[in-house]
């Protein structure tokens, strides 16, 4: 196994950790204009949620011969969508009484979506997902160039590659987290190979996540935990912080928020790191790792 010196980094890991943190894009967290009354605010959002019910109904797929909602293809849908349509179809449902403006057939298909989610245990984290908007896509990284040429360990054109994976049997309802950048290291098949990378949940990828995305991974690792071992705060408000309890992550983006203002999907720079950060990434490239423990497990505990 190649390896490599505790003191040197790549030149792709360096553009990574100090380049362009200035210029990385803030979230984009759509524009409302403070001029506009509140009548035309609810407006619009009674008509998106209006909209979303009539989606239902446009989708062949989710409708049965009858009108009915097929229960199977609508449970198809990603977390995220599935969301947005029980928080349009409680909107709907709630507002009809009192609106006589709303359509029948939004009223009827808002209805029958509560109806196939009220027994749900997965309600609150249909609504994280959709609080927390698309999770993966890789145009969201416009700007960061290790998504063409960015593997960690040589700088050459690679993919991403997901790190902490659950059972297979486990509902999408809870995995889709894992979906999340925060979960990814870019980093080419070669150095894979090399590393002993993408083995799922070993020492050398978690070490590798963790250099990386610091606290943003280390939140995300002791959501991974809790679930597993069913010990998540009862007083998680998922609302507020839609991607793991306030008490995983810091105060910002930087530091590891799970805040909603902080769920938009980012490139790595601008992280806050730290020496332990180098230290497991040289612990990586020196190809220490593999049959113990994650440098940040000793971290954090």
């Amino acid at each position: 196994m190649g390896k490599s010196s505790r003191g040197q980094r790549s030149p792709n890991k360096r553009s990574l950790l100090n380049g362009g943190a200035e210029d990385e894009p803030s979230p984009r967290m759509g524009g409302v204009d403070v001029n506009a009354s509140f009548e035309r605010i609810a407006f619009a959002v009674l008509a998106g949620a209006v909209q979303d019910m009539r989606s239902i109904k446009d989708t062949r797929r989710l409708r049965l011969l009858d009108g009915s909602l097929d229960l199977d293809e609508y449970r198809r849908l990603s977390p995220e969508r599935r969301g947005e349509l029980l928080s349009a179809a409680g909107l709907v449902a709630s507002l009809a009484p009192t609106l006589k403006i709303i359509p029948e057939g939004a009223i009827k298909l808002s209805k029958k979506v509560l109806d196939a989610e009220w027994d749900s245990p997965y309600r609150q984290e249909l609504y994280a997902a959709a609080i927390a908007g698309q999770a993966w896509r890789p145009e969201d990284m416009e700007g960061d160039t290790s998504r063409r040429q960015g593997c960690l360990r040589c700088g050459a054109q690679c993919g991403w590659l997901p790190v902490l994976l659950l059972p297979a049997d486990t509902p999408t309802e809870i995995t889709w987290r894992l979906s999340r950048p925060e979960n990814h290291i870019p980093v080419c098949r070669r150095c894979r190979k090399v590393l002993g990378l993408g083995k799922g949940n070993k020492s050398r990828d978690i070490d590798l996540a963790w250099s990386l995305w610091a606290d943003r991974f280390a939140g995300l690792w002791q959501w991974y935990l809790a679930v597993q071992q069913k010990r998540l705060p009862e007083n998680w408000d998922k609302e507020e912080y839609p991607l793991w309890p306030r008490e995983y992550g810091g105060t910002t983006w930087e530091t590891g928020s799970g805040h909603l203002l902080h769920c938009a999907p980012r490139g790595p720079r601008g992280i806050t790191r730290t020496q332990v950060h180098e230290d497991a990434y040289a612990r990586v490239l020196d190809g220490a790792g593999e049959d113990t423990p994650p440098s940040l497990v000793l971290h954090l505990y």
